[in-house]
């Protein structure tokens, strides 16, 4: 042992460890010397200085941030928290790491015996060795589950334990957490950011790499699926709830689509993913819902993440679940005390891990003996039949109750004794935590490792490393790892003589079919994409536009142009839906300082319904819906964009100089966004849907600006026709062409007909029209549909356009008519496409599969065409209510 590197530590940065009495110290050992197993990293600390720690702390939050990792954590109406991550490691020597590969393996056999009992033979019941209240009354029991076992007799794939050591420095298992366990996408995370932190010390330690585990698990889901290139998918909650994020990261990383129960639909016994080119055949369901939501029609009634008729598929064979449905029986609490016997009685061998000590309080000996030892036990009231739905194991400290909370306590577990379980509390051990100064000190560590099936194989794989819980309280104060939790910590375990890896090339399919296309994309997700486009065009433009204002008003023009009319700026927003009427007379009324000023302040201020932050908001809450879908700079990108508000409500804007400075910021984001969107998104089903809903909306944008700005003949016009073409991007263009003050009939070209130009109406339309060329085409026997049509007749009007046509005022205001009729022309059709969309290929194809594409569409359209409208008025902010008959018509 190296005496020297332990005094140093001990006198340089580790003054603060003080080891509570009783409890098992992990780092040293009972001579006070760093355990060989945790040297390797001490020892690389201990030569990292002050500012190095400090770099590797700030880059981890950092990262964190970037890649926007949080979690919800339980509870009606809680708000979504950063995660937070403890830099400092925890390291498990590789002997002991063997050992718990041992210990764990067999529990996850014993627990998946115990399960195909229970849902099959129910023999372990039948012969006395479990009671039959205590799997019955559970609430994670469902009959319709009963007879429902898995093709290959293996009921769990993934496995997860919540352990930690005792005083003695053995190993205890709190918790069984094996239905779905939770965490493993943050346990992913937390090794990413902690290798990428310390990276030396990463090296010098020689952990072990956790890619075999996933890639073995990668294999054993591909194993149960049955198939080669099956289609496997994520299903999580509607709702994004407390695991969301891990289930998309992990979604991503194992190449899967996360799907909710509204993706998907069952049709004669079989399972189908409802995307934008009809119903795709799922042959693998990875479940991150708890069973009872499975399935409305056979489990609970109230469920709203699940498909109906799932059970009837399962049942048939026609899909695969890991975990099982049912598999919740072996997360009973209650279960722990009948383990050691239940290992004799189904594997032939002893326990080798012991469960934290349990009194299930069903049976009367059991239950008079926790009712005496109240004080000195940790009561659980368990998920049970009775119990409402959704509601959670809750514990209670008996040493923490007062009188009166001790007698509820005790009347309450006499009248449902089969709802309570006493546990012996455990004194954890102490391991080293990297504090916000920097320094050592001691936290309470409870571990969750996780295992995996392996194909062929009867044991698990454990993985080689995991994510541990730091706490300074007592572990017995609030629930062992109830994650996400305040301090979570990488798990890295060293490497001996046996192998880590195995060749990669094994661990792949054995064909691969080639594609060039998703077609997959399901229609909820090419929906949200869509309305993504949408919302981040309208951004950008409102974003252009409330600065381009500012600049006018507040004297920033460049270049000495002409100023458009305070009133005509005010008209601008409101036509563009970005002010109110009401407010827009209310600011023009002050002044055209005040005007400045007060339009700052709205635009910046979380609070108004006209301010940027709405926008950013509905970014935001689409981007979260897709995000499985978005790479991970791009993700950065978006989280950046969309955390902007945060630091406006923290540093209000102060003039219209500070607002022009926000408002640049924000324009340099979006350009980083839209660069990634162009450079690097695959062309597929998804970025075609995310483009149109940008072109639409530009095309919509476009149309309300021109008309805005050129309907009626101003005396002082082209300060109009500047404003015009300032905010379509084009003014050096114009000037660059034409050398002159803006006149109508060259701008009219430049902003409706010129293809060169990329915010022009013709070039939206043509973008349009090759977009949705490449998207599912609907059988109209060679007959071009009502969308072709639209948008030929649309480029056409603008291809022939007459600026002198348009330029005719034949109205008593003096309003030019032919400019009305056109911009009427465009809204109309851009509504009647969006509609289109929506109707056609955004609502979620549920029909009988072999049906057509012609007679499905026929026979859903009169439902879903009013619902297709309302939504669109929902989501654009725009009343199209005069359009809807144009529509209907158009599509009907």
């Amino acid at each position: 042992m190296n005496t020297l590197l332990t005094e140093r530590a001990m006198s340089d940065w580790l003054p603060h460890w003080r080891v509570p009495d009783g409890a098992y110290d992990e780092l040293l050992d009972a001579d006070g010397n760093v355990r060989a197993h945790w040297e390797p990293l001490i020892s690389g600390l201990a030569n990292l200085g002050p500012q190095e720690r400090q770099h590797a702390q700030s880059h981890s939050r950092t990262l964190l941030e970037d890649n926007d990792v949080t979690y919800q954590p339980l509870g009606a109406g809680a708000a979504t928290r950063p995660w937070q991550l403890d830099l400092m490691p925890f390291v498990l020597a590789p002997d002991e790491f063997r050992r718990l590969q041992a210990g764990l393996s067999q529990r996850a056999r014993l627990l998946d015996a115990i399960v195909a009992d229970c849902l099959g033979p129910q023999t372990l019941m039948a012969g006395g060795h479990l009671p039959p209240g205590l799997v019955f009354s559970h609430n994670g029991f469902f009959p319709a589950c009963h007879d429902a076992g898995p093709p290959t007799g293996r009921y769990l794939y993934l496995a997860g334990f919540d352990i930690a050591r005792a005083p003695s420095g053995q190993w205890w298992v709190v918790r069984n957490r094996v239905s779905m366990p939770s965490g493993l996408g943050y346990a992913l995370e937390a090794r990413i950011i902690s290798s990428q932190c310390l990276p030396e010390l990463f090296e010098q330690a020689s952990a072990r790499r956790v890619s075999r585990f996933f890639r073995t698990f990668s294999d054993s889901l591909h194993g149960l699926a049955g198939k080669e290139n099956p289609l496997s998918l994520v299903l999580t909650t509607r709702k994004r709830g407390v695991d969301y994020f891990e289930h998309a990261f992990l979604g991503r990383y194992l190449g899967q689509g996360v799907v909710t129960g509204g993706d998907l639909t069952v049709r004669d016994n079989r399972v189908y993913l409802k995307t934008i080119r009809g119903l795709r055949p799922v042959d693998l369901l990875l479940r991150r819902v708890e069973t009872g939501n499975c399935d409305p029609q056979e489990l609970r009634f109230d469920a709203q993440d699940g498909v109906p008729g799932l059970m009837q598929a399962v049942r048939h064979g026609q899909v695969a679940i890991a975990n099982w449905p049912g598999a919740e029986i072996a997360d009973n609490p209650a279960l722990n005390s009948f383990l050691p016997s239940l290992c004799e009685q189904l594997l032939g061998e002893p326990l080798m891990l012991p469960s934290v000590a349990s009194w299930w309080c069903g049976q009367p000996r059991e239950l008079q003996y926790v009712l005496d030892n109240l004080d000195h036990l940790v009561v659980r009231r368990l998920e049970t039949a009775g119990m409402a739905n959704g509601s959670r194991h809750s514990q209670f400290v008996g040493a923490q109750l007062d009188a009166g909370q001790r007698r509820e306590l005790t009347a309450l577990i006499r009248q449902f004794p089969a709802q309570f379980v006493g546990q012996e509390p455990m004194t954890v051990s102490v391991a080293p935590s990297w504090n916000a100064e920097g320094r050592i000190v001691p936290a309470s560590t409870s571990l969750r490792l996780y295992l995996t099936a392996a194909n062929g194989e009867p044991d698990f794989q454990l993985m080689p490393g995991g994510l541990a819980r730091a706490d300074t309280r007592n572990a017995h104060e609030r629930e062992p790892m109830r994650l996400p939790n305040d301090l979570n910590k990488d798990i890295w375990v060293g490497t001996d003589s046996s192998p880590d890896s195995v060749p990669a090339a094994s661990m792949l399919p054995t064909t691969i079919a080639l594609q060039r296309s998703d077609r997959n994309l399901s229609s909820r997700t090419a929906d949200n994409l869509f309305w993504l486009g949408s919302y981040m065009e309208r951004a950008e433009s409102a974003t252009r536009l409330f600065r381009t204002l500012i600049q006018h008003i507040s004297g920033e023009a460049s270049l000495g142009q002409p100023v458009a009319a305070l009133d005509k700026l005010g008209a601008v927003l409101v036509s563009q839906g970005q002010l109110s009427a009401r407010r827009a007379r209310r600011l023009l009324a002050q002044g055209k300082r005040s005007f400045a000023f007060g339009l700052s302040s709205i635009i910046f201020d979380p609070d108004s319904a006209d301010s940027l932050t709405q926008i950013l908001g509905n970014i935001a809450r689409i981007a979260d819906s897709v995000r499985e879908r978005l790479s991970p700079d791009m993700w950065r990108l978006l989280e950046r964009l969309t955390q902007m508000p945060a630091h406006w409500t923290r540093d209000p804007v102060r003039d219209p100089l500070d607002a022009l400075n926000r408002l640049n910021s924000m324009v340099d984001s979006m350009a980083a966004v839209n660069g990634m969107i162009a450079l690097n998104m695959t062309r597929a089903d998804g970025w075609r849907f995310l483009e149109s809903g940008r072109r639409l909306e530009r095309l919509r944008q476009m149309s309300r600006l021109f008309r805005e700005l050129t309907l009626r003949p101003a005396s002082f016009e082209q300060g109009s026709l500047h404003l015009l073409l300032e905010l379509s991007d084009c003014a050096i263009t114009y000037r660059s062409r034409y050398g002159a003050a803006p006149q109508f009939a060259p701008v009219v070209d430049l902003i409706l007909a010129d293809d060169t130009h990329p915010r022009s109406m013709l070039t939206q339309v043509v973008a349009l029209r090759h977009l949705i060329d490449d998207l599912p085409e609907l059988d109209n026997g060679g007959v071009p549909d009502t969308l072709d049509k639209t948008l030929l007749r649309l480029e056409s009007s603008l291809r022939l356009i007459e600026p002198a046509q348009l330029e005719i005022t034949r109205t008593p205001n003096g309003a030019r008519t032919g400019v009305a009729r056109l911009c009427q022309r465009v809204e109309n059709d851009a509504a009647s496409i969006t509609v289109y969309l929506n109707t056609h290929l955004l609502q979620p194809r549920d029909a009988e599969p072999g049906v057509g594409t012609v007679e499905r569409l026929m026979t859903a359209q009169q439902t879903t065409t009013a619902s297709a409208v309302y939504r669109v008025q929902h989501r654009t902010g725009f009343d199209y209510s005069a359009d809807v008959s144009l529509s209907q018509q158009l599509l009907l």
